[in-house]
């Protein structure tokens, strides 16, 4: 039952995605607790670009990946949805 749960690609998602932002929430008591205001603030500025770098990674590396590879296969247009794609049959440039 661990070697299917430490193989299962869905469970060490959720497990990364916990070690990341709950490392956050965990330590930020202690540092509020310990630190000084400007040593706080600048604790606050690295979760904030912590936060922005896996909002960049989680949200558009799979939008630029899709799009780029519509471009490679030579698209007109890249669609918005699977409905859109169902309704454009010939995406293709024909030469």
């Amino acid at each position: 039952m661990i070697n299917r749960m430490l193989n299962s690609p869905s469970i060490m998602t959720w497990a990364s995605y916990f070690v990341k932002f709950g490392s956050s929430i965990f330590v930020l008591p202690l540092i509020l607790t310990s630190f000084s205001e400007p040593e706080i603030a600048v604790w606050l500025i690295f979760l904030l670009i912590l936060g922005f770098s896996q909002l960049a990674d989680n949200g558009f590396g799979p939008s630029v990946i899709r799009a780029a590879s519509y471009y490679y296969t030579g698209a007109k247009n890249i669609p918005k949805n699977l409905i859109d794609f169902n309704k454009n049959k010939c995406l293709l440039v024909k030469e």
